[in-house]
């Protein structure tokens, strides 16, 4: 079980000192001996025995100081503390069933923590050579179940279900961004959006590469032509039942591998052997509309688009030097053909933009490594 806690006057929460009583003390034992006083990111978990509760491991988590005017923890609290709990219940054998203490079991709170519970639970095993050894050291726990304590089932099963719905979304684009580039390319990335429009009820447009040069697509499928695997443009959308307020574009930069062309990575530092993850950003959108399809929001109009290539060396490929011409007549010199998300980006855009009447466009891509070296693996650069 978990609770949120202050670091200055830490006290149990009603539940936790019912629960305390019940356990001979073993809570209050626990806060005092361990000195726990809340302090951000703190944790700590002891085994408890045999009882009348039927709990075994008792864990709690600190979220900080709490702030005077605040409703309650912030939603990113929620999910810390929750995917904590089932991480931990992971870690310990024969561990089953998960019970946590929601710090404010807000609409936001529950649906937050049924996002994270799933999405903590979730795990890809899907390119792992089977093992015989049952009792692997690396083999995690099953839970069988989570349940939100002092949560009104009934009440709040809107604010699960939409959480299960987000948490479907966050998992489509962990499998994609985790699976090889032999298994996920432009057709194949396209076949998933065609299933995600049926199962979610999205219209859908793929265009081809000829529809594409028609389109005057010269950016896009400069980049493309390198490839074994066809150019894929993907666009799709959600329309609410009733008219929209706002029209909402995302766009996902599509490289299912960036071999980086003709000015090849190479080198220590070009990650080459990670450029199945530039497709990062179609990902995030694929996931997005997996989640908007099920949530169903009244008021906006959402366009999904993945420009879908391959940026690869062939005799066929683009070349340092080339003139493309993109979909607005612009043309463009390439001076490195590793800078390639741009250019396939420059097509997606000015099609967003044909749409007419957009509010909103988010772009969303691994469009360059000083992201990183800059903000480091735990933050995104917004601009």
């Amino acid at each position: 079980m978990l609770e949120a806690g202050k670091e200055s006057d830490f006290e149990l929460p009603p539940i936790m000192k019912a629960l305390d009583e019940k356990l001979g003390g073993v809570v209050s034992n626990l806060v005092t001996d361990m000195d726990f006083k809340g302090k951000s990111g703190s944790s700590e978990m002891i085994y408890v025995p045999s009882n009348e509760t039927g709990i075994r491991r008792l864990a709690i988590y600190g979220l900080g100081e709490a702030e005077e005017s605040s409703s309650g923890p912030s939603v990113d609290s929620i999910r810390k503390i929750t995917a904590y709990g089932v991480k931990t219940a992971k870690s310990v054998k024969g561990a089953q069933d998960l019970g946590i203490v929601l710090p404010g079991a807000t609409q936001a709170a529950v649906q937050a923590a049924a996002d994270a519970a799933i999405v903590a639970a979730f795990s890809d095993e899907r390119f792992k050579s089977s093992s015989s050894d049952e009792d692997s050291e690396d083999k995690k726990e099953e839970i069988a179940s989570v349940t939100l304590l002092e949560v009104d089932a009934a009440a709040s099963k809107a604010d699960v279900d939409n959480g299960k719905s987000i948490a479907s979304g966050v998992i489509l684009t962990k499998e994609l961004v985790m699976a090889p580039p032999n298994v996920v390319n432009p057709v194949s990335l396209a076949e998933t959006a065609e299933s995600i429009a049926s199962d979610c009820g999205l219209e859908i447009e793929i265009l081809d590469r000829e529809e594409c040069e028609k389109r005057g697509m010269g950016a896009y499928l400069g980049v493309s032509q390198g490839s074994v695997y066809p150019p894929k443009f993907i666009h799709m959308t959600y329309k609410p039942s009733e008219k929209a307020e706002h029209k909402i574009c995302l766009i996902g930069k599509g490289l299912t591998f960036d071999s980086g062309g003709y000015n090849l990575k190479t080198g220590f530092g070009s990650m080459i052997e990670l450029m199945k993850f530039d497709m990062g950003g179609s990902a995030s959108v694929l996931g997005a509309a997996k989640a908007i399809g099920q949530l169903k929001p009244k008021a906006a109009e959402v366009h999904f688009i993945v420009a879908a290539c391959e940026n690869m060396v062939s005799d066929k490929a683009f070349r340092p030097g080339d003139i493309l011409t993109a979909s607005n007549g612009t043309t463009i010199e390439i001076g490195n053909t590793d800078a390639e998300g741009r250019l396939t980006l420059a097509d997606a855009l000015v099609f967003a933009d044909s749409l007419g009447d957009v509010d909103c466009i988010i772009d969303l891509a691994t469009l360059t490594g000083a992201i990183i070296i800059s903000l480091g693996n735990e933050y995104a650069g917004l601009f």
